[in-house]
């Protein structure tokens, strides 16, 4: 997605999301790189399906794959994008 190609990227975020249908940072990418495409329904799809995930995983797990970053902020990032505001 850094490199601009957003369709390449959501390619890539949708195989992710299937393929690990439980992982919430998986729907995270999913949906930012179709907000980035402009396709804001898709992206909310995406986010709404993160915080379903959460859900169903443990936070521990969840952090590992957020890079030092706390299960928290990853639900106020999706709280601010169901919201339409950006965090």
């Amino acid at each position: 997605m850094a490199g601009g190609d957003h369709q390449v990227a959501i390619g890539a975020f949708r195989r992710y999301a299937y393929l690990e249908p439980d992982q919430p940072v998986a729907h995270v990418q999913l949906g930012l790189a179709l907000e980035a495409a402009g396709d804001r329904a898709s992206a909310q799809r995406a986010y709404r399906a993160a915080r379903s995930a959460l859900a169903r995983c443990d936070a521990p797990d969840v952090e590992s794959a957020l890079g030092g970053y706390r299960v928290e902020a990853l639900i106020r990032l999706l709280d601010s994008k169901q919201e339409g505001r950006n965090p």
